[in-house]
């Protein structure tokens, strides 16, 4: 049995269905959901008609560039009050301080190390030694497990 033809009119409402579900940040299914949309058809129409898919991926994106617009706007403040010569209050500082932290355009630079790649074995050997220290100066039912 072959699927019935969506018309462009259908394709029209379910995207003005999807939109508000999309633009607050749900993912696609859960989109559906709320909208009480078929998922199946969806996906069908995302596989099936660029159109479809280029409206969900705008809708998709709205919180993003609605955060980015904000956040460069917050930035192009700071920068104005800097060529002032006006001090920067502590909420500019915080917020120049995550930016630099976050962003992917900063954060290897600025950020921390959370993911060292670097093995030491002579560091690694130092630690097992000082574990081992540790064990051997306790008394037998003094250790613990580790």
């Amino acid at each position: 049995m072959a699927r019935p033809q969506i018309t462009d009119e259908n394709k029209k409402i379910i995207v003005q269905k999807l939109e508000p579900y999309l633009k607050a940040g749900l993912s696609l299914r859960k989109a559906c959901f709320q909208a009480q949309v078929s998922r199946s058809t969806v996906y069908y129409l995302i596989g099936k008609d660029e159109w479809f898919l280029n409206q969900i991926n705008l809708f998709r994106q709205y919180l993003s560039v609605l955060l980015t617009s904000s956040i460069a706007r917050q930035l192009y403040d700071i920068v104005q009050k800097q060529n002032r010569e006006e001090g920067l209050s502590i909420l500019d500082l915080k917020f120049l301080f995550w930016v630099a932290l976050n962003s992917n355009q900063t954060k290897e630079e600025f950020g921390r190390k959370q993911n060292v790649l670097d093995y030491d074995p002579e560091l690694e050997i130092q630690r097992i030694l000082h574990l081992i220290g540790e064990m051997t100066s306790k008394e037998p039912h003094q250790i613990s497990t580790l």
